[in-house]
């Protein structure tokens, strides 16, 4: 399995049988306005690649959420409407009133040419945040030959999370950990610096790969304030934390 970071949480899922596209946000720069009702515009940096290219040969998409930043208005009007879309339940009613025709729910464990798709718990904020936040989802992915990816979802650090890293044991563990505040005040509704030196120390045999990072206008942390952190505070932890570029590819092979 090979994985690509896009931009923010939109990566491609690569296995010699299928290519996932998760999470797509395609908008160009700025083209969202501000999440944080700052001066800034999200998205804060460019695609690295077209979108015909990011497209180019997707077999499904995997959503967690329909939030802007990970299923925008240009997903919804340029993926084909007959392309497979796998959510979480709750979401799966918006999509198919967007003319999605093939929406798979994952409350169940979904198996598509050899990947096994989990959906696990998320809680996209502190408990007050949940209301106004809605639903959210990770996935838990298994494919032969691979390693076990876990991709948390946007979520702060909870029970559920950490009997996932526990109970799951993934080998990889990518992490929504720009530290996100709502309308720039509430929050954080995905995880901090902290949260991802938690997870690291739950999980001490898996790498770390936190995303979501140096792309929105509502987030506290960057890749570099996140590696002065990881340095300073847990630096054992520093060779296991990856902190992938906007089109960089790992390669998940066990």
């Amino acid at each position: 399995m090979e994985i690509t970071l896009i931009r923010n949480a939109t990566v491609r899922i690569t296995t010699p049988s299928a290519t996932i596209l998760m999470d797509p946000w395609l908008m160009p720069k700025g083209a969202n306005g501000s999440f944080g009702k700052g001066p800034d515009t999200s998205p804060l940096v460019d695609l690295p690649l077209s979108v015909e290219e990011v497209l180019d040969g997707v077999d499904a998409v995997l959503v967690t959420h329909l939030h802007p930043d990970h299923f925008c208005d240009m997903a919804r009007d340029r993926l084909p409407k007959n392309l497979p879309i796998l959510c979480p339940q709750p979401h799966a009613p918006a999509l198919r009133d967007m003319g999605f025709a093939d929406v798979r729910e994952t409350d169940q464990p979904v198996h598509l040419d050899g990947l096994t798709i989990t959906e696990t718990p998320a809680e996209h904020g502190p408990p007050e945040m949940l209301e106004r936040t809605g639903p959210a989802r990770g996935y838990l992915i298994d494919h032969p030959g691979s390693q076990r990816v876990y991709f948390a979802g946007d979520t702060v650090l909870t029970d559920d999370v950490r009997t996932v890293l526990t109970d799951m044991e993934p080998d990889a563990v990518f992490l929504n950990a720009g530290g996100a505040l709502s309308k720039g005040r509430f929050g954080p509704i995905i995880m901090t610096a902290p949260e991802v030196v938690a997870v690291g120390r739950a999980a001490p045999d898996a790498t770390l790969f936190p995303i979501h990072l140096d792309t929105t206008d509502h987030a506290t942390v960057t890749r570099d304030s996140l590696r002065g952190y990881v340095d300073a505070f847990a630096p054992t932890l520093a060779p296991r934390l990856t902190l992938l570029a906007d089109g960089q590819t790992v390669d998940l092979h066990s």
